[in-house]
């Protein structure tokens, strides 16, 4: 029988370091968007509208320069905004948590699960049916990182039959786990396996570009009607006034 329970804990002296950590701006993220939206695609567009225009003349090779500048420019500015906007909201989740000071840990036993179909590199994502109409969504590569199993000092070959790529009951999805996260950013710090591997019933096709998701999510609902949820969901966050209170729905 499945079932979950969630509790709020004080943090530990190392958690407190990760949580400082999360609620500060990601520089490294901004270095590496300027590097692959700046210089370089700049002077390539430049370049490609410079060759086109040189077919029809000097002047519009000139022309069509300035126009491979501004299509780079705008490229970058709408790449920009959007990553502005999710940090914005993220950092203001983030710093809810540096100042509660607690993490929430979500226990979970015989769950079903299920995976979704990937549309980005954001992956693998995972959402289990927990009992009592709640669902657990977690996506992202760090489900593939053995210390968040506590498996990092392990000397083990990576396996194709798990999700997670770890071996026998260090598997994940699992029939027994625990979920260490931040209960406002949904930054996931640990698992903690107690069962056997558990693979995904089936994959479902239910995601859009658009849809901006954390590390792990708390939905009410069921699996089945997991497309719907997640649509809901990001109409809240998108929606001006709506958003707070779907974050506090979490």
């Amino acid at each position: 029988m499945m079932t979950h329970t969630l509790t709020l804990r004080p943090v530990t002296d190392r958690e407190r370091a990760l949580i400082a950590k999360e609620a500060r701006p990601d520089l490294v993220g901004w270095g590496c968007l300027i590097v692959l939206f700046g210089p370089a695609p700049v002077w390539a567009l430049g370049a490609l509208g410079h060759w086109l225009g040189s077919y029809v003349g000097e002047a519009a090779a000139e022309y069509g320069q300035y126009l491979g500048w501004g299509l780079a420019a705008v490229i970058f500015l709408y790449v920009a905004a959007g990553c502005y906007r999710y940090e914005r909201a993220y950092l203001r989740r983030a710093r809810a948590d540096a100042a509660a000071q607690q993490v929430q840990e979500v226990r979970v036993r015989d769950p079903r699960v299920v995976e979704v179909a990937l549309i980005n590199d954001n992956e693998p994502i995972l959402c289990f049916d927990i009992g009592d109409k709640r669902l657990l969504y977690l996506q992202g590569q760090w489900i593939r990182n053995p210390w968040v199993y506590g498996a990092g000092n392990c000397n083990v070959e990576p396996v194709e039959e798990t999700v997670n790529g770890l071996p026998g009951r260090l598997g994940f999805p699992n029939t027994e786990f625990t979920v260490t996260r931040l209960p406002n950013c949904g930054r996931v710090l640990e698992i903690r396996l107690a069962g056997e591997y558990l693979p995904p019933e089936r994959t479902l096709d239910v995601l859009k570009p658009e849809y901006q998701f954390g590390h792990s999510e708390l939905f009410e609902g069921e699996l089945d009607d997991l497309g719907a949820i997640l649509a809901d969901q990001h109409r809240r966050r998108t929606t001006p006034g709506r958003q707070q209170g779907a974050n506090a729905e979490e």
